[in-house]
């Protein structure tokens, strides 16, 4: 399993990973926290005008989050967003799974601008659609979180783990564009 996303998924992998090249185009990294910033549309081509990836630390490295900021180049596509966990995860809302593995639980909050959405769990498997290759190794261990869609023009998908327990938990995901990310300084 691929901790991606697909559009329009068909009989293809879903995207163009061997004619693509995802540079880094930012990396940061100070005592309170990181990010980095990839350029997916290499790989996205087909169906993406622009496609952005960014992955933070922040809460003092207590929390990860990834964003992905796409622009369609199709009305009314269907666009499936997965991570992939082991362990047990419960469905909480809308925004909200946790996820439990040996004893540890991670809160996991989602936060997208497509209108309506589904956001499940699934067996991590393929897609009907998506080709399966010889030699894979077994997702029998893991499961996937799903959000499954159609959307038009441009959309973003930022999901934030960070452990049940800490004190920052209960903040809500924020809606900070990738361009305006920032870490603060201090140790």
């Amino acid at each position: 399993g691929h901790n991606l996303y697909v559009i329009n998924p068909d009989s293809s992998a879903g995207q163009t990973p061997s004619k693509a090249f995802s540079p880094v185009t930012t990396l940061v990294s100070k005592p309170r926290g990181a990010y980095s910033v990839c350029d997916l549309t290499p790989a996205y081509k087909d169906n993406a005008s622009s496609a952005i990836r960014g992955f933070m630390l922040s809460d003092d490295r207590r929390s990860a989050t990834i964003r992905d900021e796409i622009t369609l180049k199709k009305d009314n596509s269907v666009f499936y967003w997965f991570a992939h966990a082991k362990g047990d995860i419960q469905i909480v809302d809308k925004h909200t799974a946790i996820l439990t593995n040996e004893g540890k639980q991670v809160k996991f909050m989602i936060d997208s601008n497509i209108p309506y959405y589904e956001f499940y769990v699934a067996d991590a498997s393929p897609l009907p659609t998506t080709p399966v290759y010889s030699g894979q190794a077994s997702n029998s261990a893991y499961k996937k979180l799903c959000l499954k869609a159609t959307a038009s023009g441009s959309i973003y998908v930022s999901c934030k783990y960070i452990a049940l327990d800490d004190p920052n938990a209960n903040t809500k995901i924020e809606n900070i564009p990738i361009s305006d990310w920032t870490i603060p300084d201090g140790e």
